[in-house]
């Protein structure tokens, strides 16, 4: 395997577009390992550098982050990781830091690929070795690069024989994982989906990469962290390439574990970029970046979920994260779906009222068309510009900014200081209040299959915010079981008052959060999921009734967002007369009890008469009854679902072993290799039925598909094996496509039917509810003695309730002071009963007509839509269908593969046309090409050729330089020799001189080696000046003492005399002592002395006079020597010159010698460069050879694609001669069943005309019966009256009977009458809220003085909780 050593400075550069595969914050893992007793191999996987732990130790010796195994193994160590991901891997860093002298001395690295759930063993076949045998050495890194492999996910390190590895890093790239539904929204920037950190402006403290790890980490080292900025207006940014390009929907900024050093905003930018991207000059700074976040503020320690923006219908490739002004993130979650790479998007605007047009929001689970608005998780910053969020803190480090908390309670509690605020801007005459409310909100009930539900109404208040805030359990009045959740729907105003669409915003809130909405805020109103919710709601509220628009709503009529129109949610009533009633009003009844919304049901409620708590236990009884009803019908039903089930299971069991029968039937027909291998045969995919669950729908439906898809590729592989039957095959299979479309559209009817049913049952069941509700009622004591004193009532018998003063009763002895006649009660009571006989017989004559003219209708004539919605006419008219689209594909294919072969000739022949005119263009090309090349090739040859020859003539020219140069250095050096043997005796000469002369000091200086004889003159001359200088100086000092001491002057002199007397005496005596030595002071000594001086020198006269004969012949012969050596060197200067000449002409003749070379090798290259051409337009012609065979293969192959096609053609040609056979025949059929239905409808006509005539037949014997029955109720009526006067006329006299009137008119007076004013005005104005009556000069008079209190109940009410009564 082909790898290499990558140095360590190098790193960036080979490693810094690829991901640590193996690293523990990818999930990576060690899966097995041979040996680890010294240090466990978990610590290989771990992000930070490994530390030194030198001089500590554990129970198995010196510890050490790192894998180390013992010592003395015979063969090697191993290590099995398994890699986060799956991933091609291209490279390794094997770190042995700390360990010198224990670290492993060879490594290798195999990989393999398995499955996830799986361990491969250290002798897996699968191993394959991309890393052979390397060496390491001691406390270093060692980055080791490969060949990028295929997708593995396991890893297994070779130490060789034992030792110990600090780390171990396997780098490469991530195999993206993307949803198979490309409209699924996921991460598109997680390391998982391939997402990359492809640069970072800082990342002093966490690397950028981070980012995108899984997880939310576990310390701020694990995300991405800047240095300290003191500039202003700094900002750093990380810019992340995505997995795939892709729609951006929202984003998760995660500031886990940051609490202070967190940013104080961000904002976020997207680009679509082609290829990859260089940021290493520009930075990212340049370039044209979209906005899709614009700078929001961030939190500590929370995960913050945003809606982007500007992302509709755009495919971005990089997302830029810009933090501000610098600080730590852990994570960053861009959610969206994956695009297509064509970026051709087909998306509509929804256009609101006020020309808002809003974009749309992708929506995968949604089929609808419209807005779809994303939830998000609800949190204080993304929630900022629409209200504040209410909620507690566990750690008071991750609260927002600005917040003060302070402990409370003794210390038991921690107090967070004013989250929100109250805010109205009600006018002071409005007389708004602060109060609290409760809201008990009953769970969203119209959420849709795809999780989304439909937006109705948006709501705001103008003048003041609200704050609502969730309530816990409790018993008693609070909820036993109340919900976690609740939705949050706000938007921004438009310019035109309207809710901006653009900006609408939906948030899910916990139970732990409340909300408060800022003044004018849009949104809708609370919205709990799942269970039901209480809410506590502070808000501001008008208290007198004034004219303000305390709540405007606007609501959509659309399934998300359409035209939006505003109206008021509480009306003003008072100047709306066409407003119906929505308010809560309470009313009073006919026997002064209080109802709501102006609606009675008479016996609905006891009076203060009846027995209440009878009624209240009846009450619950029969509640009780109803619930044990329900009980045993849930039952029952239970039983029957359990009876299904088993039902269904055992026909499971059934197909199941089916199933295994037919697959181990295929086993025994076909041959192993025939069978994939791919094919899932284990027992848990046969036995279908241990899918069966409550909640197992899904797994159920899945394992069923692929049960079915595995069956369908074992018998289409089976049935490939059998040699083809022919037409038959094919006609049965169209059979069976119509027998299961007939099947299918049977199951469709069904199932309409299944859902009438079942919707129809519903309201049978509810309707069996109300009747049972009613008839328990019916049976109550209360209720029927209710239902008699009403009729005693009716019979004009007084009660009790009659008499009270704020329970005025209409009675029929007079209203208004107006007394009935009894031709008005009989018309009444005639009124009365031809109502209810009416009543009685329409609902009779209705009934009987449906069922009459059902039964005409399904007997003799049935209707269209009948005949349409029954089982045959949908399966024939499925099949004709079916048959009519197998015709038109049919058709359509023939055509298509008509054009398809006329356009495949076509191309043929222009393939072929234009292949030939390629190939002779090509040819052409190349033979230019190459004799361009040659031409190139041979001017480069010579240009080189000249090149050499003048860098050999340079070369000889040089030497011959050389040579001559050498030649005058010796000359040179001879000449030297010459003048220092010249000037030695010139030297002796004037040494001679110098001892003729007598002159010592000139001696000295000769033999001193000093060149030249003018430093002597110059010498002696400065000595003279020296001298006479002194002399004068002398002189000078004697003259000034001449004139003042004679004497001393003359004394001086003397002295100077016999000084230089002496001074000569002393010379004389110093040449003596150098002639004689050391004179003895005897003169016989001296004398003696001075004769042996004669004698001796006499001597050396007489030997130097023997030195000068000597001399003379040694001087001739110099003279001699060196006229000879002038001849040599005359000589030695003519012979050098020669050679110069020579050389010369040698160099001439080298010169002559590379120009014929220059020739020869031209001639050779023109004959190398012909036989190169030669060779060239062979292997031409070889090639175009070779492509005429492919092209006659070619045109073969298509020929025979040609007949296969016309084969086809006939077939489908037959077949679509049969199908218009079977079309005429249908048609034929219709055209009968059409004229059998226009006959149906003849009869049906004439049944109807029938029917009429019989009706108006039997209306006419009912007027008559009615009219007979009603006189027959006359004389019954006015004999019952004749009757009571005569037991009036016996039970007492005329006068007693008249006193009992006007008794009872009093009373009724009284009734009528003003309690308050006694009786100046009627009781014709009533309080709504007490339902206590009074005249209307009495209210009028308590509403001028603004005591408003009831006279009766001293109860407060206000000016529109005054209403009129009319008597009539």
């Amino acid at each position: 395997m082909a790898f290499h050593k990558v140095p360590l400075e190098d790193f960036v550069k080979e490693f810094s577009a690829t991901t640590e595969l193996s690293s523990v914050a990818l999930g990576g893992r060690v899966v097995s390992v041979s040996d680890e007793f010294f240090a466990q191999a978990f610590h290989l996987l771990l992000v930070e550098p490994a530390p030194s732990l030198k001089g500590q130790f554990g129970p198995n010796g010196a510890l050490y982050s790192g894998w180390e195994s013992r010592r003395h193994n015979p063969a090697y160590d191993w290590c099995i990781i398994q890699l986060g991901t799956t991933g091609s891997v291209s490279g390794f860093d094997v770190d042995t830091s700390h360990f010198n002298g224990n670290e492993a001395p060879e490594v290798s690295v195999s990989v393999l690929s398995g499955a996830p759930s799986e361990a491969p063993t250290r002798d897996d076949s699968r191993w394959t070795e991309v890393l052979p045998k390397v060496p390491l050495g001691p406390s270093s890194r060692h980055l080791f690069g490969i060949p990028p492999t295929e997708g593995v996910n396991f890893v297994k390190l070779n130490m060789y024989p034992d030792g110990g590895i600090a780390r171990f890093r396997v780098y490469g790239q991530v195999h993206p994982v993307h949803p198979a539904n490309a409209s699924e929204a996921f991460d598109l920037a997680h390391v998982f989906a391939g997402g990359r950190v492809e640069f970072t402006s800082d990342q002093h403290f966490g690397v950028g990469s981070n980012l995108i790890l899984p997880g939310r980490g576990k310390d701020m080292g694990d995300g991405w962290e800047t240095k300290r900025s003191r500039q202003k207006g700094h900002k750093d940014w990380a810019i992340i390439k995505l997995g795939a390009p892709g729609l951006l929907e929202q984003v998760e900024i995660d500031t886990a574990h940051f609490k202070g050093n967190f940013p104080e905003s961000c904002e976020l930018h997207a680009l679509t970029v082609e290829g990859d991207a260089d940021w290493s000059s520009t930075k990212g700074e340049t370039e044209d970046w979209s906005l899709i976040l614009p700078r929001t503020k961030l939190g500590p320690h929370r995960q913050h979920y945003f809606q982007l923006e500007n992302v509709h219908g755009k495919l971005f490739t990089h997302v830029k994260v810009t933090i501000h002004p610098d600080g730590g993130i852990k994570r960053v979650r861009i959610v969206g779906t994956k695009g297509s790479s064509s970026g051709s998007f087909a998306l509509d605007s929804t256009e609101a009222e006020g020309g808002q047009t809003v974009p749309p929001v992708l929506a995968a689970s949604s089929s609808k068309k419209g807005v779809v608005v994303p939830v998000l998780p609800l949190t204080p910053e993304a929630f900022a510009p629409f209200g504040q969020v209410i909620q507690g803190y566990s750690d008071h480090a991750a609260v927002p900014k600005g917040t003060k908390i302070t402990p409370a309670n003794q210390g038991s509690a921690s107090k967070f200081h004013k989250l929100s605020l109250l805010a109205s801007s009600y006018p002071a005459e409005a007389g708004a209040t602060t109060g609290l409310s409760v809201y008990r909100c009953s769970p969203l009930k119209d959420i849709d299959a795809d999780g989304t539900t439909a937006l109705k109404v948006l709501e705001r208040h103008p003048f003041t915010n609200q704050a609502f805030i969730p309530m816990g359990k409790g018993a008693g009045e609070g909820l036993s079981d109340p919900g976690s959740a609740y939705l949050v729907v706000v938007a921004k105003t438009a310019n035109n008052g309207q809710p901006d669409l653009s900006s609408v915003r939906a948030f899910v809130a916990t139970a732990a959060q409340g909300i408060v909405y800022n003044t004018a805020v849009w949104h809708q109103p609370m919205t709990v999921l799942e269970k039901g919710m209480d809410f506590s709601c502070v808000e501001t509220q008008i208290g007198d009734g004034s004219d303000y628009a305390e709540n405007q709503s606007v609501t959509f009529s659309s399934i998300l967002v359409s035209t939006a129109m505003e109206s008021k949610k509480r009306k003003d009533y008072a100047h709306d007369p066409d407003a119906t009633v929505s308010k809560k009003r309470v009313l009073s009844g006919p026997n002064g009890a209080p109802y709501v919304n102006g609606s009675a049901s008479e016996s609905e409620e006891p009076s203060d008469s009846d027995k209440l708590e009878m009624f209240r236990k009846e009450a619950i009884f029969r509640r009780m009854r109803h619930y044990s009803r329900e009980y045993d019908r849930s039952q029952a039903h239970l039983a029957e679902l359990e009876r299904r089930k088993s039902a269904c299971e055992v026909g499971l069991a059934a197909m199941a072993a089916c199933w295994t029968q037919l697959l181990e039937t295929i086993r025994l027909v076909a041959k192993p290799e025939d069978v994939p291998a791919n094919t899932p045969l284990g027992p848990e995919i046969f036995d279908i039925a241990s899918h069966i669950s409550e909640d197992d729908r899904p797994e159920l439906v899945s394992a069923l598909q692929d049960n079915m898809a595995v069956t369908r590729t074992l018998v289409s592989r089976v049935a490939n094996l059998v040699p083809s039957s022919g037409g038959d095959a094919y006609i049965k299979y169209q059979k069976a496509q119509a027998e299961c479309a007939a099947l299918r559209s049977e199951m469709h009817v069904m199932a309409g039917q299944l859902r009438d049913a079942e919707s129809l049952k519903h309201r049978y069941h509810e309707q069996l509810q109300a009747a049972e509700t009613a008839v328990d009622r019916l049976r109550s004591k209360t209720i029927m003695a209710q239902q008699k004193r009403a009729e005693k009532q009716e019979n004009g018998g007084p009660t009790e309730e009659q008499k009270k003063p704020s329970s005025p009763v209409p009675s029929t002895s007079a209203t208004n002071g107006h007394v009935p006649s009894a031709e008005h009660e009989d018309a009444m009571f005639l009124a009365e009963l031809r109502a209810k006989q009416n009543a009685e017989l329409l609902e009779e004559i209705a009934r009987l007509k449906a069922s009459s003219v059902q039964l005409s209708f399904t007997s003799k004539a049935p209707s269209a839509e009948l005949v349409t919605e029954s089982p045959h006419y949908k399966v024939l008219m499925d099949h004709t269908s079916y048959l009519t689209h197998t015709l038109s594909e049919s058709q359509a294919e023939s055509a298509r593969l008509a054009e398809e072969l006329q356009a495949m000739r076509d191309a043929q022949k222009e393939w072929m046309e234009a292949a030939q005119a390629n190939a002779e263009q090509t040819n052409v090309e190349l033979k230019a090409m190459m004799l361009k090349r040659d031409a190139e090739n041979a001017r480069l040859r010579d240009q080189r050729d000249q090149y050499q020859a003048e860098l050999t003539e340079r070369r000889q020219k040089d030497s011959v330089k050389i040579a001559s140069s050498k030649e005058f250095h010796a000359l040179a050096e001879a000449r030297s020799a010459r003048i220092q043997v010249l000037e030695s005796q010139l030297s002796r000469y004037k040494a001679q001189l110098a001892a003729n002369a007598g002159s010592r000091e000139l001696l000295d200086f000769f033999f001193s080696g000093q060149a030249e004889d003018a430093k002597f003159i110059e010498e002696m001359k400065s000595r003279v000046v020296a001298a006479e200088t002194q002399a004068a100086a002398v002189n000078q000092s004697l003259t000034i003492f001449q004139d003042d001491h004679p004497n001393v002057v003359r004394h001086m002199q003397a002295e100077a005399d016999a000084l230089q007397k002496l001074a000569a005496a002393s010379t004389k005596l110093d040449n003596y002592e150098r002639l004689f030595g050391d004179l003895p002071l005897d003169v016989a000594q001296l004398t003696t002395r001075i004769r042996e001086q004669d004698e001796e020198l006499i001597k050396l006269r007489l030997v130097n006079e023997q030195h000068e004969k000597e001399k003379a012949p040694v001087y001739s012969e110099i003279d001699q020597l060196s006229t000879a050596w002038e001849a040599l060197e005359r000589q030695l200067k003519s012979k050098v010159f020669d050679l110069k000449d020579l050389e010369d002409r040698l160099a001439k003749s080298g010169l002559e010698k590379a120009k014929s070379d220059n020739k020869f090798f031209a001639i050779m290259r023109e004959k190398e460069s012909a036989e190169i051409e030669r060779k060239s337009q062979k292997r031409n012609l070889e090639k175009q050879l070779q492509v005429v065979e492919r092209y006659k293969e070619t045109d073969k192959l298509l020929n025979n694609q040609v007949l296969s096609l016309e084969k086809d053609l006939t077939a489908l040609r037959r077949q679509y001669e049969v199908r218009i056979a079977e079309a005429d025949g249908l048609k034929t059929e219709n055209r009968e069943l059409k004229g059998l239905r226009d006959v149906d409808a003849k009869r049906t006509a004439e049944c109807v005309n029938l029917l009429a005539e019989r009706d108006k037949e039997l209306a006419e014997r009912k007027a008559e019966a009615q009219k007979l029955s009603e006189d027959v109720a006359l004389a019954k009526r006015e004999t019952d009256k004749q009757a009571a006067r005569v037991r009036e006329l016996g039970s007492g006299s005329m006068s007693a009977r008249e006193e009992d009137l006007q008794n009872e008119l009093k009373k009724a007076m009284g009734i009528l009458k003003c309690s308050t004013c006694k009786g100046i005005g009627f009781r014709d104005t009533v309080i709504s809220k007490c339902g206590h009556t009074f005249c209307k000069a009495c209210i009028d008079s308590r509403l001028a003085t603004r005591q408003r209190k009831c006279p009766a109940c001293n109860q407060p009410f206000a000016k529109e909780e005054v209403g009129q009564i009319f008597l009539q």
